[in-house]
């Protein structure tokens, strides 16, 4: 996920905070290596551990969203999205006009 940030001295692309959540079946030394890439970029928390299945999916349960100002909208892609067009969603995250608790660009992309 996605979320504009208030810009600093950084510009409108440093503004844009990602969190990135999932679960991994198998070995915990292969997810490492899968995830190596995002480690590198030297996020400010990091947690790979081992839980049990249904402990992971109470994890990810939660109550119902609270009312928001967007649309929800899916859509889907049958192969991985060319540079071009990452960088386009970037810009336009940096771009967004609003930036509070319940105004702000985000995105969520499950992978």
């Amino acid at each position: 996920m996605s979320v504009a940030s208030p810009v600093g001295p950084g510009g409108l692309c440093e503004a844009i905070d990602t969190f990135s959540r999932g679960q991994y079946i198998g070995p915990l030394t292969e997810l490492q290596e899968l995830v190596a890439p995002l480690l590198a970029l030297k996020p400010i928390k990091d947690d790979l551990q081992n839980y049990k299945f249904w402990d992971m999916q109470r994890m990810f349960a939660s109550t119902e969203a609270e009312h928001h100002s967007f649309g929800d909208i899916s859509r889907y892609s049958a192969a991985r999205l060319p540079d071009g067009v990452l960088a386009k969603v970037v810009d336009l995250l940096a771009r967004c006009p609003a930036r509070d608790a319940k105004n702000n660009g985000s995105l969520l992309s499950l992978g």
